[in-house]
């Protein structure tokens, strides 16, 4: 099993270290029943961002940590203002963050990409 703390305060660290400002993550959360996405970023209103990793990334051992890191940060960059979808600032900000770190932060990931 992944520190998924550790993880969470690593991307964060990375993605700021990017030049780039999360927007307010008000709340972290594992999903044990997402067996077909690795994540999800939901935006609610007055209180900030909420954001779910699929257990399988934590828990898998084939997952490298470089590849649950890809997962967090994609979900991460949808917060930032203007990073709704995939297209324009999002996608601008995930080629940044790929070209400094060596990451392959996409749109969509398969499970063999994955491990």
């Amino acid at each position: 099993m992944k520190d998924f703390d550790r993880l969470i305060n690593e991307c964060l660290k990375e993605v700021e270290e990017a030049g780039i400002t999360p927007g307010i993550i008000s709340k972290w959360s594992v999903n044990h029943r997402a067996k077909k996405r690795w994540g999800s970023c939901k935006r609610k209103p007055g209180e900030g961002y909420e954001i779910e990793i699929s257990s399988v990334l934590l828990f898998d051992d084939r997952v490298s940590e470089k590849a649950c890191k890809e997962t967090i940060i994609h979900e991460i960059l949808h917060t930032v203002q203007g990073g709704n979808g995939h297209t324009g600032r999002w996608k601008m900000f995930a080629e940044q963050i790929n070209a400094k770190y060596g990451y392959n932060i996409k749109r969509v990931t398969s499970g063999s990409e994955k491990g």
